[in-house]
C-alpha cells in the first residue's frame, strides 16, 4: 500500500491539473495533501474539483484552492471500533497518520482489519523411560516374525524443545545436550546437504516445514543414558512442530516419524521410549 500512498501525495504547490491526473491513477478517486514534511493538510477528490472548476476554478490553480482541510482520519493507536464507523457513515477511503501527522498508510473497507496472526512460540516436552522387562524385543529383524512384549514405565525426566518460527526462511538448530549449532539458509539447503549423524537435522528433514524457525533442544538426563532418550528428543521436536499445524497429527502418526527420523534417517537401531512397533502390538523397550 505504501507505494500507493506515495502515488497519491499532493505537494500544497501542485496545480489542479495535476491532482486530476494523479487521482484517475487509481480506483479510490482521492488525493491527499501534504507539506514538506509529508504530514498530511487536506484532501481532494473529484468532486472537490468538478464544484471549484464550475465555479469559475482555473486548472493552473493551487490545489489548496480546493481541497477539503475537514478530513476524517485515523492514527495509530485508533480502534478496530473506529474504523468499522467510518466505514459505516460510508468513507471509501480512510487516511491514516502517524503520530507526526505524516500520512502512512489508506485504510479501505476491503482492508484485513482483523487482527493478524502472530507467529507462535510452542514448547513440548517428552519424557524418558525405564523399562521392566522384555528389553530389546523392538528390533526390527526379531519383531517381524516374532512378536513380543515389553514392561516399561515413564519417568519425570524430560526432553525440552522451544521452536519459534522466523520471518525469513533459514534455519537454526541448537543442542545443549550436545553443545551444537548447526544452520541452513533454507529447508532445501538443509535436505542437500542432510548430516545423517545428527539426530535432530533428520527429524527436521522428515517434517519438511516450510518456514523458517530456530530450534532449541536440552534434556534433564546426559546424552548415553539408555533411558530411550533419542526416541524422547526426536518425540518432543515433532510435537512442538505439530502444535504449528491445523491438521494436527495423531499420536500414532508422531511414533511413526519418530521412527522414520530415528531408525530410518538416523539410522540408530536399539529402541527408544516411543515407537510405532510398541504401539502396534510389536516389541518395545532397548
Amino acid at each position: 500500500m505504501n507505494q500507493l500512498v506515495n502515488k497519491l501525495m499532493l505537494s500544497k504547490s501542485d496545480s489542479i491539473l495535476t491532482a486530476i491526473g494523479s487521482i484517475e491513477s487509481s480506483r479510490f478517486q482521492i488525493a491527499f495533501v501534504v507539506d514538506g514534511n509529508k504530514r498530511l493538510v487536506g484532501i481532494v477528490t473529484n468532486g472537490d474539483i468538478r464544484r471549484f472548476l464550475l465555479h469559475g476554478g482555473e486548472t493552473d490553480s493551487s490545489i489548496t484552492a480546493c481541497m477539503n482541510g475537514n478530513y476524517r482520519f485515523i492514527g495509530p493507536n485508533s480502534t478496530r471500533e473506529e474504523l468499522l464507523k467510518l466505514f459505516d457513515l460510508g468513507f471509501g477511503v480512510i487516511p491514516k497518520v502517524d503520530a507526526d501527522g505524516k500520512l502512512i498508510d489508506l485504510i479501505t473497507p476491503d482492508y484485513a482489519i482483523s487482527s493478524p496472526e502472530a507467529p507462535i512460540l510452542t514448547r513440548s516436552r517428552a519424557p524418558v523411560r525405564v523399562s521392566f522387562g522384555g528389553g530389546g524385543s523392538d528390533l526390527t529383524y526379531l519383531f517381524v516374525d516374532n512378536p513380543g512384549a515389553v514392561l516399561s514405565t515413564t519417568v519425570a525426566l524430560y526432553s525440552h524443545v522451544t521452536l519459534i518460527p522466523r520471518s525469513d526462511h533459514s534455519i537454526h538448530i541448537h543442542s545443549e545436550d550436545l553443545k551444537t549449532y548447526r544452520q541452513y539458509p533454507s529447508i532445501l539447503e538443509l535436505l542437500e546437504e542432510f548430516p545423517k549423524n545428527d539426530l535432530l537435522t533428520s527429524v527436521v528433514a522428515v517434517i519438511k516445514p516450510g518456514f523458517g524457525f530456530d530450534l532449541y533442544v536440552r534434556s534433564d538426563f546426559p546424552v548415553g543414558s539408555g533411558l530411550g532418550g533419542s526416541s524422547c528428543v526426536a518425540t518432543a521436536v515433532i510435537a512442538a512442530f505439530n502444535e504449528m499445524r491445523q491438521d494436527k497429527w495423531t499420536t500414532y502418526e508422531i511414533a511413526e516419524l519418530a521412527f522414520h527420523a530415528e531408525r530410518v534417517c538416523f539410522g540408530r537401531a536399539e529402541g527408544g521410549k516411543i515407537n510405532m512397533h510398541r504401539l502396534s502390538g510389536g516389541g518395545g523397550g532397548g
